[in-house]
């Protein structure tokens, strides 16, 4: 494809990236436009679409994002590399990680209901932490392909980032060493792409250091809204199966569970439970 305005490289680019790097990111860049933005432009126009009072209210809305999320990971090649089970253990597994990076890229311009859905819907704590995340994660808004290749790094992590009491979530995935390898190419990536556009090597630690504190406050904060998910009985069992899902209880049997993710998305055409 030919490479976006918004990307195309420098003559520093070019020495650190090679002609195969500028492919795969042009490519991440489309396969995230033509499903995620294509959806926003369509469907979702801002997040959250007005003031919730209700944090499982906020929770369900989201739900409407997770399907596109899957059609932009089924557009990357690595995805298909992995088993069904793997797919769905890693998506449960970085639920949060992902909700959280990919509202910023879906939805750069902070909405007018954002702030007082989160006063309405947690404690004054939590809701102090997620609008500092926000602002935290606006100095990343400039660049067009970052955050999407972060995406990519968290989704391939088999390791399990929640708090769970759950057996199978801490399993682990039944081939590591394909995750691993599928999440090493875009790690290289990001530091190749971040070469490119710093002008010496501490600047591309500072950054990188920075980064992984971001996703650390990322995690933190996930474990927090997982503690206010579980404690809600009630509202937790009025959300869509899919959502359900990704806060397992152990009444769930795994089978049950995986089955009914991959039915309710539909993420791996003609492959079944």
């Amino acid at each position: 494809m030919e490479p976006p305005s918004l990307i195309r490289m420098s003559a520093n680019s070019i020495q650190c990236l090679s002609s195969s790097d500028q492919t795969i990111l042009v490519n991440i860049f489309y396969a995230y436009e033509n499903t995620c933005i294509a959806a926003r432009n369509t469907q979702l126009p801002y997040f959250p679409s007005k003031v919730f009072t209700n944090g499982f209210e906020i929770i369900a809305e989201i739900g409407l994002i997770v399907p596109h999320i899957l059609a932009y990971l089924k557009r990357i090649p690595e995805f298909g590399s992995i088993s069904l089970h793997d797919r769905m253990r890693l998506i449960r597994n970085q639920f949060g990680h992902l909700m959280h990076i990919n509202e910023l890229i879906m939805f750069p311009v902070t909405s007018k209901n954002l702030l007082p859905s989160l006063a309405n819907s947690f404690e004054p704590h939590l809701a102090c932490r997620l609008a500092k995340r926000r602002q935290i994660m606006e100095r990343y808004i400039a660049d067009p392909i970052l955050l999407r290749i972060i995406l990519l790094i968290i989704f391939f992590s088999s390791n399990n980032s929640r708090q769970f009491n759950i057996i199978d979530i801490d399993a682990i995935c039944d081939d590591t060493l394909a995750i691993f390898a599928a999440q090493n190419t875009y790690v290289e990536l990001l530091w190749r792409y971040v070469a490119s556009h710093t002008s010496s090597e501490n600047d591309l630690i500072k950054f990188m250091n920075r980064m992984l504190l971001f996703i650390n406050h990322i995690q933190s904060m996930n474990m927090d809204i997982d503690q206010y998910v579980m404690k809600s009985k009630n509202d937790f069992d009025q959300m869509a199966p899919i959502l359900q899902a990704m806060w397992p209880t152990n009444s769930n049997d795994e089978d049950t569970v995986l089955c009914g993710m991959t039915e309710n998305i539909n993420i791996i055409e003609n492959d079944g439970c």
